[in-house]
């Protein structure tokens, strides 16, 4: 089963930039964030209320993740406020990839349930509330690394219950994926996976779609695409290109590359 995450989440990262890091007292208005957001509460006590959410009491020190964009506000309980970091979130691939749709809308966890992570913690509060050189460069690279840990804790916690993460579990989607992941260079239709995996193309469409989020050729073209960002980056030809990703032309990859991401090869990079 780990291998399949390790395919699945191959290429995948999160990059962040810290926006705020200090101590915060005033209720404020309902702040609308456009991207996602990590919040850490170093010390101190604070509702936070979400629109359209029931209000989460923070008691203890904690990590709270936004995946999407939302307005949300802190309501410290006490005068003494607390001791709050934040950083924007966003994702190296599409919003409405399944990896990030598999996020639920929000994530709290108590940061004693992920003491394994204790130092890296501990210097990113120490730099995150310093003035010293290269802060920046040091908080975001140790978000993103408390980030993947959050992840694989959301996960050997069982905390995600829909999405392609938890679909993994899934024996016939996760040697599915497994394909898609190994071989999306070649010919991989509905009717070949289906047969590989051992059931109909129909039983196959429909668990899939309903599980991963996506079509079974809606996937297979993400991946595609995800790889062929990679390559781009590393100055291939768009021709080399399409036809290291499994497309038959250089046309039919640019098509389907600008559908996925809104802009052609050539401008993409």
């Amino acid at each position: 089963m780990s291998e399949v995450f390790d395919y699945v989440f191959e290429g995948f990262s999160f990059n962040t930039e810290l926006i705020f890091a200090g101590r915060h007292c005033d209720v404020e208005d309902f702040e609308d964030f456009s991207s996602g957001v990590i919040h850490f509460v170093k010390e101190g006590m604070t509702d936070l209320e979400i629109k359209g959410m029931d209000t989460i009491k923070i008691r203890e020190p904690s990590l709270i993740f936004f995946p999407r964009p939302n307005l949300m506000r802190f309501m410290p309980i006490d005068e003494i406020g607390m001791v709050l970091i934040c950083a924007h979130i966003s994702f190296n691939m599409q919003p409405s990839h399944p990896i990030p749709m598999s996020f639920p809308d929000v994530v709290v966890i108590e940061l004693k349930k992920i003491c394994a992570i204790k130092p890296i913690l501990e210097a990113f509060f120490e730099e995150a509330l310093s003035s010293s050189n290269f802060k920046k460069q040091a908080t975001d690279k140790l978000s993103t690394l408390i980030l993947m840990y959050m992840t694989r804790y959301l996960i050997e916690h069982h905390i995600l219950h829909t999405g392609l993460i938890a679909s993994i579990s899934n024996s016939k989607v996760a040697k599915s994926l497994e394909i898609i992941h190994c071989r999306f260079n070649k010919k991989l239709t509905l009717d070949s996976v289906a047969k590989e995996i051992g059931i109909s193309r129909s039983q196959f469409a429909v668990i899939f779609s309903n599980l991963v989020g996506q079509t079974f050729f809606d996937y297979l073209t993400s991946q595609r695409v995800s790889v062929a960002k990679r390559l781009i980056l590393e100055k291939k030809s768009i021709k080399v290109v399409a036809a290291a990703v499994g497309f038959s032309s250089s046309s039919a990859f640019i098509r389907k590359f600008k559908e996925e991401t809104g802009v052609s090869p050539g401008k993409w990079s």
